[in-house]
C-alpha cells in the first residue's frame, strides 16, 4: 500500500514470495490484476536470492527495494528519482530513516546513526548504517557492480555495500526520513544472532584477504575483526553454547577485562547470562532509537 501511494506513479511492483508459508499469495491475490504488480514465487533462497530474482525481471530503469513489514514515505520514489537524475555521479542513493515499534505506529523514533556520502567503505567497517530499503539506484549500476551474494544468509546487505565500495561505488545520502522501519517488540534478541555475527565476521575476514598490509593497518581491520569475534562469543553464550564462546575468547586478543566478564557469564546458569545479555541489547537499542 505504501508503494501504491507514491506521488511518482510510473512504478512496477514486483512481489517476490521467497518460499513463504504465511499466506503471502493470498494477500498478493487481492492486488494482482488491479495494479501493475508482478508476483514471483520461488523456493526459499534468503534475502539475497529474493532481491536478485526481483531485480532480474524488473523492466524499469531504476530500482528500489522494500523488505516485508516496512513502509515508504509517499514522496520517497519521487524525491530519490529527482536527486539521482540531478546527480549523475551517484551510484546508490539512500535516505534517512524513521522507526516505529510494531503495534505503536504513531510513536516515531529516530536513530543515532551517522550517515555518510561518497566512498563509505571505512565507515561501514564501524557500523552498517544503510538500510537496504532506503536504496534507489539505476539497474545498469547493479549490473555494473554485480548481484547480492546468495551464499550469505545474514548481513548480505553489508557484504554488498563493502564489496561495491571497494570497487569505487559512490553512495549519496538524502538527509530526509523517507522510509519507516518497523521494530519488532521482541527485538529479535536471540534468533539468528550466531548466524548474523558469524556472517559479519566472515565478511571482514574475506575483506582482509583482499587488502594490502598497508590498508589493513590503515583501516584498523585487526581490531574490527577482534570486536566481531567478541560479539560472536556473546551470541554463542546467548544460545547456551559455552564451549564455542570460550574457544573464541582463547584465540582472540581482546582486553582481559572483557574476557573476564564473558568468562564469568559463561559460568553462570544459562537463564541468568541470557537475561543479562538481553538487557544489554535492549539498553543499546533504547539508546540507539530515541
Amino acid at each position: 500500500n505504501s508503494v501504491l501511494s507514491q506521488t511518482y506513479s510510473n512504478i512496477e511492483i514486483i512481489v517476490v514470495d521467497d518460499g513463504s508459508t504465511d499466506g503471502t499469495k493470498k494477500v498478493a491475490d487481492y492486488y494482482l490484476g488491479k495494479n501493475q504488480i508482478v508476483y514471483l514465487r520461488q523456493d526459499n533462497k534468503g534475502l539475497s536470492g529474493a532481491r536478485n530474482a526481483g531485480i532480474k525481471i524488473a523492466k524499469g530503469e531504476y530500482l528500489a527495494l522494500l523488505d516485508a513489514d516496512d513502509l515508504f514515505h509517499p514522496t520517497k520514489i519521487e524525491k530519490q528519482f529527482l536527486f539521482i537524475e540531478n546527480n549523475q555521479d551517484c551510484d546508490f542513493c539512500y535516505c534517512d530513516v524513521n522507526f516505529f515499534i510494531d503495534g505503536k505506529p504513531d510513536k516515531i523514533l529516530k536513530s543515532r546513526y551517522k550517515y555518510y556520502s561518497g566512498n563509505v567503505f571505512e565507515h561501514l567497517l564501524k557500523a552498517n548504517f544503510i538500510n537496504p530499503s532506503t536504496l534507489f539506484f539505476r539497474k545498469q549500476t547493479f549490473d555494473k557492480f554485480g548481484a547480492f551474494d546468495e551464499s550469505f544468509k545474514g548481513a548480505e546487505d553489508l557484504e554488498y555495500y563493502l564489496r561495491v565500495s571497494l570497487k569505487g561505488a559512490k553512495f549519496c545520502f538524502i538527509n530526509e526520513p523517507l522510509f519507516l522501519s518497523r521494530i519488532r517488540k521482541s527485538g529479535n534478541l536471540q534468533s539468528n544472532q550466531v548466524l548474523m555475527q558469524s556472517s559479519i565476521l566472515k565478511i571482514f575476514e574475506d575483506i582482509k584477504l583482499k587488502l594490502s598490509p598497508e590498508n589493513i593497518k590503515k583501516y584498523h581491520l585487526e581490531n574490527v575483526i577482534n570486536k566481531r569475534k567478541l560479539k560472536l562469543a556473546l551470541a554463542y553464550l546467548m544460545n547456551g553454547d559455552k564451549k564455542s564462546c570460550r574457544n573464541i575468547l582463547k584465540e582472540t586478543p581482546i582486553p582481559d577485562t572483557f574476557k573476564l566478564i564473558i568468562y564469568l557469564l559463561s559460568i553462570l546458569p544459562k537463564f541468568i547470562s541470557k537475561s543479562f545479555i538481553n538487557k544489554l541489547i535492549i539498553a543499546k537499542r533504547n539508546f540507539l532509537y530515541r
